[in-house]
Formats: structure tokens, C-alpha cells, sequence
């Protein structure tokens, strides 16, 4: 058994036991709610989307700590990727992405490369 899963264990054991969470397997990427788990493609679209609103990765992350929730630009981006992922309409799209830009304290560089990091994000049965 690995020693994550094994204090997983141990803390609920320890908590009374009453639900089970696993860690995400080695290689996945934690804390992700919207996104799915595309290995390193995750990391390429979050860079191109980095490059498209002119931001570092830090600008909604806590360095070395990805799944960290500290930050509220990734809350509000979290919301923006939810509210585009699944609307087909291409004038209330930008009105999202202007919203959302503004919203994280960012600057629109590049839409397209905006928009082109989504193709990284598919889940591997829809690439």
C-alpha cells in the first residue's frame, strides 16, 4: 500500500470512519473540479491560457501548491470554465471571457489562445 493512500486511510479510520477518500492516483492532478484529468495536457492549456490573459501561473495558484484553494482568481476561473465549457453561443462566450478577465485582475492578450486551450482540456474519449 502506498503511503499516501495509507494516512488517507489512517485519518478516516481516525475521523470515525465514516466515508472514504482516495488520493488521486500518482501522475493525476489534484483538486480538480471542472477539468479533467488529461495528464500533461493540463498543464499546456493552463500555459496557453496563462500567454492569452498575459498572467503567470501564480497569478491563480499558490506556487508548488496547485490544488491550494487560497487564491480567488482560481474560484473565479473555475466559474468562468463552467459557464463557457458548455455554451455554445460565441457573443455570450465573450461576454464571459471580458467578465472573467476583468474579474481575476487580468488583461485580454490573445483570445484564440484563450479559446485554444479548451482543446487541451478534453477528456480523452472526446480528442
Amino acid at each position: 500500500m502506498s503511503k499516501p493512500l495509507l494516512i488517507a486511510l489512517l485519518a478516516v479510520a481516525a475521523a470515525g470512519g465514516a466515508y472514504l477518500v482516495l488520493a488521486p492516483a500518482p501522475g493525476q492532478h489534484q483538486n480538480l473540479e471542472v477539468l479533467p484529468q488529461v495528464g500533461e495536457a493540463l498543464g499546456q492549456g493552463m500555459r496557453q491560457l496563462g500567454k492569452g490573459i498575459g498572467v503567470e501561473c501564480e497569478h491563480c495558484h499558490v506556487k508548488d501548491e496547485w490544488a491550494s484553494d487560497a487564491k480567488p482568481q482560481k474560484g473565479l476561473t473555475r466559474a468562468f470554465f463552467r459557464a463557457v465549457l458548455a455554451e455554445p453561443d460565441a457573443a455570450k462566450r465573450k461576454v464571459a471571457i471580458d467578465a472573467w478577465v476583468a474579474a481575476i485582475g487580468a488583461e485580454l492578450q490573445d483570445e484564440g489562445l484563450v479559446w485554444g486551450a479548451f482543446a487541451h482540456w478534453k477528456a480523452p474519449s472526446s480528442r
